[in-house]
């Protein structure tokens, strides 16, 4: 049976304002050896399956410095300070990055993305029955670098905007084309 292993010490490495970096040295519970290990500690997140009525799946692209690359995602982002429930942090997320609002707004689960060194969960939210209309009455607009959409977000997330790249475009994908993986 695999048993924890105990923590003997933890320090911080370093604060980088969206994860801190700490080392933890723990005890092999098999071997009763030290071990020296990395953790990145960082705030949940969320990812938001909208879903508008004629079947279509929102999404957005934006340039991502990680990879270098520019991806098309479904909407999602990290839970402000003081935040403590995904399905609200979803629906804000997908007001600010699309515009779109919804209802039915439900939880489908949460995963540890990387539990070998993130300390953070990941919540995946549902929102269904996003009105056709919105997609007419949404106005992209710069906003020091977030995406488009009708709301202007906490304190928080209006701080982390600064300095990012312009407004990300929204586009909406046919289910059966994800579904088949065409």
């Amino acid at each position: 049976m695999v048993k924890p292993w105990k923590q003997i010490s933890s320090k911080l490495i370093g604060d980088f304002r969206i994860f801190k970096l700490r080392s933890d040295v723990k005890i092999s519970p098999r071997t009763g050896k030290e071990h020296d290990f990395y953790v990145l500690d960082s705030v949940n997140w969320v990812n938001v399956v909208a879903v508008t009525p004629d079947q279509q799946l929102v999404m957005v692209e934006q340039y991502r410095h990680g990879s270098n690359t520019v991806e098309l995602e479904i909407p999602g982002g990290m839970m402000d300070a003081g935040e403590t429930d995904p399905v609200a942090t979803a629906v804000r997320e997908l007001r600010e990055e699309t515009g779109y609002e919804g209802d039915h707004a439900r939880l489908l689960g949460r995963i540890h993305a990387n539990p070998a060194i993130l300390t953070n969960t990941c919540f995946t939210v549902l929102v269904e029955k996003l009105p056709v209309e919105a997609r007419r009455a949404i106005r992209l607009r710069r906003r020091s670098g977030d995406a488009a959409g009708a709301g202007g977000g906490s304190d928080e997330t209006r701080r982390r905007r600064k300095n990012r790249p312009p407004p990300r475009r929204r586009r909406a994908v046919p289910l059966r084309f994800v579904a088949k993986g065409n």
